[in-house]
């Protein structure tokens, strides 16, 4: 029997991710986010872990070698503590895998990366990006300072992709841009073909901090080599109930993880 449209029931957030291609959501104030918070505070200087170290990734950035979940299991924990895999499922109809999580250190200077998709096929050219498009969440953690410009994003764009190149980065020029802010409350999710920038920003007084998850398909997670690890940890957490996440352990009293090779 066929349904009228009115008779459909439509999540309003998944309705509202498949139009927009993004949102900023609020975490939730919890021990998790404090816990979190306290491990970013400790790595914006030097990690006090052996065998971790930060790495140049782009021009005034580094990244947290080898990486951020062996540093600290609260990265992961975090995750089940905020009940988001079961809602990221909801907004997006797909049963996501986490496929890697990083953490890197954003310095005073010009843009590293101008506009672009994540995950684009242009007439001619060689396709780019993991395909389909997987989904990312970004924490541009403000860690006490004030909110700052980390991000901007074309909403919609990522159902609206020309095949030609120069048709499509049109877009840059005349759509809207919405722009994404740091904040130690909220998260930032999107599909990676949707096109964003990442601004200059020279008038910072110290370096900024940032948590990236990249989630994907089960067939997908052949293409995060060396995180097999992380891969099976998220999978046996799927399984479990949340284990409560204890209060006030600062990262230098855990015991070291042991470092996998890069």
């Amino acid at each position: 029997m066929h349904m009228r449209e009115s008779e459909y029931t439509v999540d309003a957030d998944a309705r509202d991710f498949f139009i927009n291609g993004y949102m900023v959501r609020p975490f939730k104030q919890d021990v998790s986010l404090e816990r979190l918070l306290a491990t970013l505070r400790e790595l914006m200087d030097k990690p006090k872990k052996d065998g971790f170290m930060w790495e140049e990734k782009y021009k005034h950035t580094e990244d947290l070698k080898p990486n951020a979940y062996d540093y600290d299991s609260i990265f992961v924990d975090f995750l089940f503590a905020q009940g988001l895999p079961q809602y990221l499922n909801r907004v997006t109809g797909f049963n996501l895998m986490l496929g890697d999580v990083a953490l890197r250190r954003f310095f005073p200077g010009l843009s590293y990366m101008g506009w672009h998709r994540d995950t684009h096929f242009y007439t001619g050219q060689k396709s780019a990006g993991r395909m389909p498009p997987i989904f990312k969440i970004i924490f541009y953690a403000a860690l006490g300072e004030e909110p700052s410009a980390q991000l901007k994003v074309i909403s919609g764009s990522h159902n609206r992709m020309f095949r030609t190149k120069l048709l499509d980065r049109a877009q840059t020029i005349l759509a809207r841009k919405a722009s994404i802010k740091s904040s130690d409350a909220d998260y930032f999710f999107f599909n990676s073909m949707i096109f964003h920038s990442v601004p200059s920003n020279i008038t910072m007084k110290k370096p900024a901090i940032r948590l990236f998850y990249n989630f994907c398909q089960l067939s997908q997670l052949q293409h995060f080599p060396g995180h097999e690890s992380l891969h099976k940890t998220y999978q046996q957490k799927l399984a479990q109930k949340p284990a409560a996440i204890s209060p006030g352990i600062a990262v230098s009293q855990l015991q070291p993880a042991a470092a996998q090779p890069a």
